[in-house]
């Protein structure tokens, strides 16, 4: 088995690492004809993995699409998008898997077939790994939460007049106003759980909850507020409005910020892995649960 081979395996057996959105050219600049061509590799590659997405892919298939070898394809890939062409694959999979959960009648097993997966175990597995949840779980969870508006998941607290927490700003966005989804991580490569999340306001200075100590990476996704959880979480991933990452880490000393975060939303590009945040918005939607049905929602 080669290096490259070696690699592929690893990185698609690490199912935490497909859980997240980074900014793709980040340190990639378009200007530059050796980082330009990288990206139209990367482009092509991941052009190659969307039309093929019901079908098995090997990296050497992939590498091709893309006019590179196996081993400099992988290292080109990786250096455009901060994650490996297996871990894309497997967020483009699950993205997919969750768009047709939500709109369509297939049955489990022939939404794994769908996405790519031969074993109906496997699929199971990787789903819920990914989600937190099973794909049986997860289109209960939306027959019930589905059509709740993510501007209804506001948190109460992100006012900046609340109680200590940093503060900052999701900025850009949809031009009559929108809401994030902002989560924070330990890693520049988040891991599949946001060790805290919410839903704010764009444009708007907010305060988050009380962080620990230590420094945190932003990533969010920006919504129009009249956006669903069908929206957010049963879109194919290739329609989300707006993503963004923080671009200096949120440092918390003492339990203070010594000055405002930001995240930028952009359009995305189709190098951008979909961002899987479907049991922290899931979470957030139970815990208001009461106040909706309370208000007729």
């Amino acid at each position: 088995m080669t290096t490259a081979d070696q690699a592929w395996r690893q990185g698609g057996n690490c199912m935490d690492c497909a859980q997240f959105m980074t900014c793709s050219t980040l340190g990639v600049c378009l200007g530059n004809p050796t980082d330009a061509a990288r990206l139209d590799s990367v482009t092509r590659a991941v052009e190659y993995m969307t039309e093929y997405l019901s079908e098995p892919q090997r990296l050497s298939d992939i590498a091709q699409a893309a006019l590179l070898s196996p081993f400099h394809f992988h290292r080109v890939f990786r250096h455009v998008t901060s994650t490996t062409p297996a871990r894309f694959l497997t967020a483009l999979r699950m993205a997919q898997a969750r768009n047709l959960l939500v709109n369509s009648n297939l049955s489990v097993t022939e939404v794994c077939m769908a996405v790519g997966y031969s074993s109906l175990g496997t699929f199971i597995s990787q789903f819920t790994r990914l989600t937190g949840m099973s794909p049986r779980r997860f289109r209960s969870a939306m027959s019930v939460f589905g059509q709740v508006r993510l501007s209804e998941l506001t948190d109460p607290a992100a006012d900046r007049h609340c109680a200590p927490g940093p503060v900052g700003a999701v900025t850009g966005g949809p031009s009559g106003g929108g809401c994030a989804v902002l989560a924070l991580y330990r890693s520049e490569e988040p891991d599949d759980v946001p060790l805290t999340y919410g839903v704010l306001e764009t444009n708007r200075l907010s305060r988050i909850r009380p962080l620990a100590d230590g420094a945190y990476h932003a990533v969010a996704l920006g919504f129009d507020k009249t956006s669903t959880l069908s929206d957010v979480l049963g879109d194919n991933g290739r329609q989300v409005e707006f993503v963004g990452t923080g671009g200096a880490p949120i440092v918390v000393r003492g339990g203070r910020t010594f000055r405002t975060f930001q995240v930028a939303l952009r359009r995305p590009r189709p190098i951008d892995p979909p961002l899987q945040l479907t049991s922290s918005v899931l979470a957030l939607a139970q815990r208001r649960r009461p106040q909706l049905l309370a208000t007729g929602s």
